[in-house]
This record gives structure tokens, C-alpha cells and sequence, in this order.
């Protein structure tokens, strides 16, 4: 305990309340301790509305104690259970679930970016007077439009949800390397350095992150969850190349 070795002067500075859980918690405190409580309490001579306050006021005390441990606990819980959710490394078993929900959650963040920042940009491209940019546009808003759909079903393990996200990937990773070698073929022209040409590390990013991203869906795991076999993995893959590059 860390009172003063004289125990009845410091409890003559605590609380009723105080004085009463130390009672009620006798096992804690040593015999000389309890005794001087005992004695304390009995000099203040409580009348019972007293004692039913004090009492009131530990029952409070342990109730907001159990609330917030109890909180403490759920926000615990929550931590470990969103880092199992997407920490792919713990676990080979799991690691299949652990990196569909991981994908969905960064790709439905991606998804979120979009539609606040390139949706409205697309939106207003629709006016334009020429066929092949309302064509790029509207290309986009169906894009931003079905992401949210394919990570919809994919989070659910479904096999459609899986075609549509590979499908949506393939297109992502043929227009970023397209971005890619455009960049580079501008960059070449460009030996003035007088006009803006977009940065190449950040467009190679991209396609390597998309490119990996593709490549840990079909992956034995998830393929398996989803109930892809390498035949229509296959299939996907090539009429996806096919379907985009006409699109691009």
C-alpha cells in the first residue's frame, strides 16, 4: 500500500467512498491498515443515507471501470482482428482469405478516390464535341461504375465476382503500360524539355502494382475459394486481353 505508515492520519484525508472499498478490498491491504480503516470509519460515524451515497458512488465508480475496460477490450479485439483480416504473412492457410480482403479493401479505397476525383472530371467530358474523348469518358464511368460491383462479389468469394475484377485488372494493366510506352515515346520527342510529359517512375508503379495485384488473384488459393479452375482462368485472362485492347 502506499499510505503513510501512519494509516489513520491518511484516512482521515480520503473520501467516504474511498474508506469504504478499502474495506470492502480488505484481502489487499495489510491487518494494521484494516484496523485503522475500521476505526476511521466508525469516528465519522455515517449515518445510513451517508453510507448509501458512499456505497452509490463505488458502485459508479466500478460500473465506468467495467465500461471502459470493456471498450479497451472491443478496441483491442477490433485491432487484432483487422490486422489478422489483412495480414496476408500469418498463417499459410489463411493467407488466401487474409489477401481477398485485403485487395477489396485497397481496391475499394481506390474506387472511393475515383468517384470523388475523376468521376465529376468524366461526367463533364460527356459535352465534349469530339466522338473519341465522350468515348474515353463514358469508357471511364463505366469503369469507376462496375469496380464497385466486382469487388462487391469478389469480397463475397464469388466466382462472378472474380471474372469481372479480372476483367477490370486487365484493363487497368494494359492502359497503364500503354500510359507507359506513351510516356516514353513523348519524352523521346521531347528533347526540347518545353512540353509536360508525365512521370514515368509513377506510371511504371502503377503497372507493376496492377500487374501484382492480377497476379495474386490467380493464384492457386484464391482461384480455389472462388472456384476457378486454371481452364477458365485461362479463358478470363484471354478474352479480357482481347475485350480491352480493343477498348484501350
Amino acid at each position: 500500500m502506499d499510505a503513510p505508515a501512519n494509516f489513520s492520519e491518511y484516512y482521515k484525508t480520503i473520501s467516504d467512498s474511498e474508506l469504504l472499498r478499502i474495506l470492502q478490498n480488505s484481502e489487499g491491504y495489510q491487518a494494521a491498515a484494516i484496523a485503522a480503516a475500521k476505526q476511521e470509519l466508525s469516528a465519522r460515524q455515517l449515518s445510513e443515507a451517508e453510507l448509501a451515497i458512499a456505497n452509490q458512488s463505488i458502485q459508479d465508480e466500478t460500473y465506468q471501470q467495467d465500461a471502459v475496460e470493456k471498450m479497451e477490450e472491443k478496441i483491442r479485439s477490433g485491432g487484432r482482428t483487422l490486422l489478422d483480416m489483412i495480414n496476408p504473412a500469418e498463417g499459410s492457410q489463411a493467407s488466401p482469405e487474409k489477401m481477398i480482403r485485403l485487395i477489396a479493401i485497397v481496391l475499394g479505397i481506390m474506387w472511393l478516390w475515383n468517384a470523388v476525383t475523376i468521376a465529376p472530371d468524366a461526367v463533364a467530358g460527356l459535352d465534349s464535341p469530339y466522338a473519341r474523348f465522350r468515348f474515353i469518358h463514358l469508357r471511364t464511368l463505366v469503369l469507376i461504375g462496375l469496380t464497385p460491383i466486382a469487388i462487391f462479389f469478389f469480397w463475397l468469394r464469388t466466382k462472378s465476382g472474380w471474372i469481372l475484377l479480372n476483367f477490370l485488372l486487365i484493363y487497368q494493366v494494359l492502359g497503364s503500360v500503354v500510359t507507359l510506352v506513351w510516356i516514353f515515346q513523348q519524352a523521346a520527342l521531347n528533347s526540347d524539355g518545353k512540353t509536360f510529359v508525365a512521370d514515368p517512375v509513377t506510371a511504371a508503379s502503377f503497372s507493376i502494382f496492377w500487374v501484382g495485384v492480377l497476379y495474386t488473384l490467380c493464384r492457386p488459393g484464391i482461384r480455389k475459394i472462388c472456384n476457378i479452375t486454371q481452364r477458365t482462368m485461362l479463358l478470363v485472362l484471354l478474352t479480357a486481353i482481347v475485350i480491352n485492347w480493343f477498348l484501350l
